[in-house]
């Protein structure tokens, strides 16, 4: 073979080595790039999942709370219910009472408050010919309370109607009532 020929080969054979070091660096950087993107990834990826399982977390305690609160809101506002209807049910029987029992009634309060015979009462039609028969020492109006009695002393008017005393009744013992039935 000539020098040429020789030469040519070595060029070649040079070229051919250089070709593959050159491949093998870049299959080599390849690796590692890809490798390191893997691992990118697999952190991204992670760090995503942990972030989800967080926000999952984070959506069912809220929902939980949520749910605890709502059920709460339920159980008061039934609670409310039985309370409402204790006074519903104290109302109608006051307001139902006999001829005596009212008439009772009439006279209790009255022994509290003291009337004099210039007072005027003023009591459900229902019940005046009961308190009529007892002769008590006020003037009765013609008009009528539609229960207990209402009992006018010149200017300051006793209201002792049943409902209005229920309502006193609730507004400073509701919480007393409730945490009773209740056993709180």
């Amino acid at each position: 073979m000539s020098s040429v020929d020789n030469l040519t080969n070595k060029i070649e054979e040079d070229a051919t080595r250089e070709v593959r070091k050159i491949m093998v660096t870049t299959e080599n950087e390849a690796y590692a790039i890809v490798t390191s993107k893997e691992e990118e990834a697999r952190a991204d990826a992670k760090r995503l999942m942990d972030r989800k399982k967080l926000e999952a977390v984070e959506t069912e305690e809220k929902i939980v709370s949520s749910a605890t609160l709502e059920a709460r809101d339920l159980i008061i506002k039934s609670k409310e219910e039985v309370v409402d209807r204790v006074f519903k049910s104290a109302l109608s029987k006051l307001e139902n009472l006999s001829e005596e029992e009212y008439v009772e009634f009439l006279k209790k309060s009255l022994e509290t408050i003291g009337p004099s015979e210039d007072c005027i009462l003023m009591v459900p039609e229902k019940y005046i010919e009961a308190v009529k028969r007892e002769n008590l020492k006020v003037q009765l109006s013609d008009e009528f309370v539609s229960d207990g009695f209402s009992l006018i002393n010149g200017t300051v008017l006793y209201n002792n109607k049943f409902s209005s005393l229920i309502d006193d009744i609730k507004v400073n013992m509701e919480s007393e009532i409730f945490d009773k039935i209740f056993q709180n």
